[in-house]
């Protein structure tokens, strides 16, 4: 049987931990040739991205191409490009001119609808531009995540429904609510007093939401890891390590207005499962559809990220009886069949405190940057990595 020869291209930010650890997993696997192309490099590309992702991929002497794309995160020049990218369609908040002459600042949550979009058409140049080189170059060029994929999944609200619509687990969602007075009032006729506000595109719980009333609508809580900054007349919403609660009605009706006008949609609350005092939720990690690296994610507060400090634990250091495991497995291989075009996914699900009931909560394109744990003796990449090559020659 020949050996099939795999050309790897890599986008993503090429000093990022998430691009070196990756291209390290593969050097310890294979020595099939690795390039990396950077979100800068693309952005600056696209009105030739045809012409250029040929260029790049020619000087891969391979049998098959694959690419496989990463998060954009954390670079503000692709932040600000994105953005302006974005800022070209109609109702854009802003002009392409104005997104360019944005100035850094750190943590704060502006223009997520832009962002979005602008990701959404350099994705989508990205797709055409392979199937392009795919035919110029006479070799098949495969994605490990599909481009669609990711923009699907980057829409939070457009994701929990296709899953719904597909006969998965989600929370319900409240109707469409333009601000928080309107959120309010509707929740006191639904009779649902406590609901979780969160950005279609947002991640790392930028922007998430819990909020609660009192039935008779006296008393208001709403909990965030964010803080509301008032300068030079002006108020404005940053990123926190720290989860913040607010009480206060008016500043309470300004957050919610300020992440309902970002483009927000809000789901019942449902209660957590606990595990030794503290609720929580289970990031599982899926590779070809099997569920593979499974963490735990607990905390006293309804916001369970771990960059916010909360504690990990493996499923196993669970103890969870075997029904819970295969609940929790079926779940996420059926959310996983949902994306057969995707390789790994990140999928988030909660179990309900009663009944232990898996639900979805969401899906991550780049889930799957998961420190100091091991499946099968493999970290996340690794296994990645295995499986992928042990399919293509599985199917030459």
């Amino acid at each position: 049987m020949a050996y099939t020869r795999l050309g790897w291209l890599l986008i993503g930010h090429p000093e990022h931990p998430r691009i070196t650890g990756y291209r390290a997993a593969l050097a310890e696997h294979t020595r099939d040739p690795i390039a990396v192309l950077s979100y800068q490099e693309i952005l600056h590309a696209i009105p030739t991205l045809h012409d250029q992702l040929v260029s790049r991929l020619k000087k891969l002497d391979v049998d098959t191409i694959v690419i496989r794309i990463d998060s954009p995160g954390e670079h503000f020049g692709v932040e600000k490009q994105l953005t302006a990218l974005g800022a070209q369609y109609p109702n854009a908040r802003l002009s392409p001119t104005q997104a360019m002459a944005l100035e850094p600042d750190p943590g704060c949550i502006r223009y997520m609808r832009e962002w979005y979009r602008g990701f959404k058409t350099l994705l989508d140049q990205l797709q055409h531009a392979a199937e392009h080189a795919a035919r110029y170059l006479g070799k098949p060029v495969r994605f490990f995540n599909a481009p669609e994929d990711i923009v699907l999944m980057f829409d939070k609200l457009r994701c929990q429904r296709a899953l719904r619509d597909a006969g998965l687990t989600v929370p319900k969602h409240l109707p469409e609510v333009a601000d928080h007075e309107a959120l309010r009032a509707q929740m006191q006729q639904l009779r649902c007093y406590r609901v979780f506000i969160k950005p279609r595109h947002g991640s790392s719980a930028s922007g998430v939401l819990s909020y609660q009333i009192k039935p008779d609508g006296s008393a208001e809580i709403l909990t965030g890891a964010l803080e509301w900054v008032s300068t030079k007349g002006k108020a404005v919403l940053y990123n926190s390590l720290h989860v913040h609660r607010y009480t206060g009605g008016h500043q309470i009706n300004q957050i919610i207005d300020y992440i309902l006008a970002e483009g927000a949609f809000v789901e019942h609350w449902i209660p957590k499962a606990q595990h030794q005092g503290k609720s929580f939720d289970i990031r599982v990690l899926t590779v070809q559809r099997e569920v593979c690296h499974s963490l735990l994610r607990l905390s006293h507060s309804p916001l369970t990220n771990l960059h916010l400090g909360n504690q990990r634990l493996t499923i196993d250091e669970a103890h969870f009886a075997p029904q819970v495991i295969e609940a929790l497995s079926q779940s996420a291989q059926s959310v996983a069949e949902h994306f057969p075009d995707s390789f790994t996914l990140g999928i988030d699900i909660l179990l309900s405190s009663r009944r232990l009931k898996p639900y979805i909560l969401e899906v991550n394109a780049f889930g799957d940057h998961l420190h100091n744990i091991r499946h099968r003796g493999l970290n996340p990449q690794q296994l990645q990595i295995s499986k992928w090559y042990t399919a293509t020659h599985a199917n030459h």
